[in-house]
């Protein structure tokens, strides 16, 4: 069904309601799935990290523009650095 066909087929009352929703719960769709997704990975990277390692919600956001962006690599000892702090925090 078409956002046409289906705007004229939703009385307005139902419409008002899916607005209503949306602006209660939040964003919905795949850009919200994303988001929520984005969430889910940023906690879980936060906990072997540390801190000193800056971690923003838009680092785990797909940005679909067709545009790819190649991550800067780690270097060893930023590698070394994380593997001992996972391994320091599932000691405890």
């Amino acid at each position: 069904m078409t956002r046409h066909q289906l705007l004229r087929s939703m009385p307005a009352a139902e419409l008002a309601w899916w607005i209503a929703l949306e602006q209660i719960d939040g964003p919905m769709g795949p850009w919200a799935e994303d988001l929520r997704a984005a969430r889910v990975c940023m906690n879980v990277a936060r906990g072997p990290l540390a801190a000193g390692t800056p971690i923003q919600l838009d680092d785990f956001m797909p940005h679909w523009d067709g545009e790819v962006t190649q991550a800067p690599l780690q270097s060893e000892a930023d590698m070394k650095c994380s593997a001992e702090a996972f391994f320091h925090s599932s000691q405890k």
